[in-house]
């Protein structure tokens, strides 16, 4: 039943063409903003299918580079959300996977912002983190 839920997910990401006057940006902060993903829920649900996808801030990912190893860049990036830390790749798979379980089962048509608090701050990575005042 999980592999089910799991696949119908994974058909909604990829049913954008149901959704084609109401695609969302490439950005999933600005479809935030926009609510474009209610839209496309609402068009899925009679299907079957749940699009609720997820917005992830600031993980510790090798994307960052050599900057993960650089303690003072990390607590001065992480200074700009409301928890005060990084996610970790793991946080977020958590997310997602409490959206593929039975106990999201009511929940279409969201947007899951998982930045701790990045978005209700209205912060930007502190210009100090790059080495700028």
């Amino acid at each position: 039943a999980q592999r089910d839920v799991a696949e119908r997910e994974l058909l909604a990401v990829r049913a954008g063409r149901l959704c084609q006057r109401h695609r969302p940006p490439p950005h999933t902060h600005h479809a935030v903003r926009e609510r474009r993903f209610g839209r496309c829920g609402a068009q899925l649900g009679p299907h079957g299918l749940r699009a609720n996808p997820v917005a992830p801030g600031l993980v510790a990912t090798e994307m960052w580079g050599a900057a993960t190893g650089d303690q003072a860049f990390m607590d001065a990036a992480a200074q700009g959300n409301a928890l005060r830390l990084w996610a970790t790749p793991q946080m977020i798979a958590d997310t997602i996977l409490f959206l593929l379980s039975d106990a999201a089962a009511f929940i279409a048509g969201e947007v899951i912002v998982a930045d701790g608090g990045f978005v209700h701050t209205g912060n930007l990575v502190p210009e100090t983190a790059f080495g700028r005042s």
